[in-house]
């Protein structure tokens, strides 16, 4: 008898976690949040700071101090953008809900993150390539693409150099959009597996492996899908996303 109330408790938990996996307790995600937008401010102002010391406004650098400096301002940016990425995905509290609409992909998605990440832009030196259309409509929610480009861009900006090539091209009822970025193209053989959890592209790589993962789940959850291809001078990632209707 002893055994079978122990396997009833048990059956119980289970429900029970079960039931509530997944449910932050509504007073920690608010506590979590609040931390969160704190950390967003502090991090304004220090990148503020780094950025001043790096164009010299303060004095100049010697190289190694600048080399210091600018690799100080890519961790704080990126830190910046991860906070700012958890504080968007908790105004949809907490996940990936998305509430699809027309979206103007270039104003409303890449030029948002290319303003955002100007100072990093600049100081790697990397050219903005377009081959893009007039009138890039596709059916999707505005904020998880722009979370989307967000990390596609900070990819190129990690692992790339030279430059970052935006493109779309119209298919059937579908829009494929391009992110690609020069420098050592990703091996064929890691190309279908980066998007993985937990899957950084590179093994000496920063970060928690986890921008790719959430470009997919995103993509995915508008019905589309999202693919990587090795180039001759870099690499190319492309989404595939509905096409605003009537367009």
């Amino acid at each position: 008898m002893a055994a079978q109330g122990d396997r009833a408790v048990k059956r119980t938990v289970r429900k029970r976690n079960d039931s509530t996996a997944g449910c932050a307790d509504p007073d920690e995600r608010e506590i979590v949040s609040f931390v969160a937008h704190e950390l967003s401010n502090s991090m304004g102002s220090l990148l503020l700071n780094v950025s001043v010391l790096a164009e010299g406004a303060a004095g100049p650098l010697a190289p190694e101090q600048r080399r210091i400096v600018v690799q100080l301002l890519a961790d704080v940016t990126r830190l910046r953008d991860l906070v700012r990425t958890h504080l968007d995905l908790t105004r949809r509290g907490g996940g990936l809900s998305a509430q699809p609409e027309d979206v103007e992909v270039r104003g409303r998605a890449i030029e948002p993150v290319l303003r955002r990440l100007a100072e990093w832009l600049s100081l790697r030196g990397m050219e903005m390539r377009w081959d893009w259309p007039a009138d890039v409509l596709v059916r999707a929610d505005p904020g998880l693409l722009e979370i989307c480009y967000g990390n596609l861009v900070v990819n190129a900006l990690k692992y790339g150099e030279g430059w970052v090539r935006f493109s779309a091209v119209r298919d059937g009822s579908d829009w494929k959009l391009g992110v690609a970025n020069g420098g050592t193209p990703i091996p064929s053989k890691k190309a279908a597996s980066i998007f993985g959890k937990f899957t950084r592209l590179a093994e000496e790589g920063e970060g928690a492996g986890l921008g790719l993962y959430l470009v997919r789940r995103i993509v995915e959850r508008h019905g589309g899908t999202v693919w990587c291809e090795p180039l001759a001078d870099g690499t190319a990632f492309f989404l595939r996303l509905p096409a605003a209707a009537g367009r």
